[in-house]
């Protein structure tokens, strides 16, 4: 039988042997903590986020021990790998938690399995997304179904908005939200360096800038050699050939050697060695068709990362971003009293209210750990976000 919320913490508290006196140490006390455990009051997501420091308990964790589809991470690799008959249930609406906008996902997904996707059902996902100022993962997981098969036009648009909240997940990213992003690298390699109607200037610098601009970490050997091979190709852009063309042969027979020369994702496959090959080939006339009306803007430096002096200003930014109003939240089931309250009042959000607003904002449990933790001001315990329970 799942548990809630409260039990969930409760039995992780104990099998982590964290005493009641060091509860009480966090400013919540013995009788107030059995009440929340037990159902009785609820508890403000600052005190419940407080106890989740001490047990290093993450929300993606809660989801599963819960089974609440809004603290559920929704992954490329469970869409196109978790058993058909699940992922039709979720399509059809058995789990009231599923917003309109995840039964697209999984519908779409099913298709994908199938290779029966429609373009009206890429062209939903579409349109959701080109209405965004802002992409959290969820909304990043459509971009990479629909990335390979949108029109080159409807790419770029999706692509400028991402790149435009980058800095949003810098220095946060676990693999699964590694697999979603070079995905959709990949795919504006494809579409816009590797087909000649698309290629100008601008197009290939902003790509490539964009590539060397992606956070990235040691371990993501892919996207690593990507960029790699995306700065010998700006010294061959920028007119420094003498050295390019021995750095990229010995760059791709390394890569040959270490069997890393094709990078592939679930969706997309590209051979780097095609790409330098392409790219030589066509140096002379390499944007062939400048078209204005497709042209990307010159890539700048990544806007500086928001930072949050409390959940309430997060809150704000999310619903902005989103275009989400105050009747939204009210038929959600948060009053707008509560709300803007808890724009000014750190702590004053409570447990359930949090998760209304997730299913109303399409947050996952990724995103509540990138941007309500890592970004938050006077955060001390900075390191239980850098898992999921995928990976433990």
């Amino acid at each position: 039988m799942l548990k809630t919320i409260g039990q969930v913490i409760n039995d992780v508290r104990r099998e982590k042997h964290i005493s009641l006196a060091q509860i009480a140490d966090l400013g919540i006390s013995k009788s107030r903590y059995y009440r929340v455990i037990d159902g009785e009051i609820d508890m403000p997501m600052f005190d419940i986020m407080t106890i989740m420091d001490a047990l290093t308990l993450s929300f993606a964790e809660l989801g599963q021990l819960t089974n609440k589809a809004c603290l559920q991470d929704i992954t490329l690799h469970w869409l196109l790998t978790v058993d058909r008959s699940e992922l039709e249930a979720r399509a059809n609406g058995v789990d009231e938690q599923d917003t309109d906008f995840r039964r697209q996902i999984f519908a779409y997904s099913l298709a994908l399995r199938a290779d029966e996707v429609t373009p009206e059902q890429s062209e939903g996902i579409f349109q959701r997304l080109v209405t965004l100022e802002a992409f959290t993962i969820i909304d990043l997981v459509g971009f990479a179904l629909i990335a390979p098969v949108i029109s080159d036009d409807k790419f770029k648009l999706l692509y400028v908005r991402y790149t435009a909240g980058m800095a949003n997940n810098q220095n946060f990213l676990n693999s699964d939200l590694y697999d979603l992003i070079l995905t959709i690298h990949m795919a504006a390699i494809d579409k816009l360096l590797l087909q000649p109607e698309n290629r100008s200037y601008n197009s290939t610098m902003f790509v490539i800038e964009t590539i060397l601009n992606q956070y990235s970490e040691p371990q993501y050997m892919e996207l690593r050699l990507l960029q790699q091979v995306m700065q010998l190709l700006k010294t061959t852009t920028d007119g420094v050939t003498f050295t390019t063309n021995n750095r990229m042969t010995t760059l791709l027979l390394s890569a040959k050697t270490q069997h890393a020369s094709v990078i592939k994702t679930r969706l997309m496959t590209l051979d780097l060695s095609a790409l330098w090959t392409e790219f030589q080939v066509g140096a002379s006339n390499f944007w062939v068709k400048p078209n204005e009306h497709m042209r990307l803007p010159s890539f700048s430096t990544l806007p500086p990362e928001e930072m949050f002096d409390h959940y309430g200003d997060v809150f704000r930014w999310i619903i902005k971003q989103k275009h989400v109003t105050p009747g939204m939240v009210v038929d959600a089931g948060v009053s707008t009293y509560k709300l803007y309250k808890a724009y000014n009042e750190n702590g004053y959000l409570q447990l359930e209210e949090l998760l209304k607003l997730m299913h109303l904002l399409d947050l996952m449990p990724s995103d509540i750990e990138v941007v309500l933790r890592r970004r938050l001001i006077n955060v001390t315990n900075s390191t239980w976000y850098q898992y999921s329970w995928q990976h433990i």
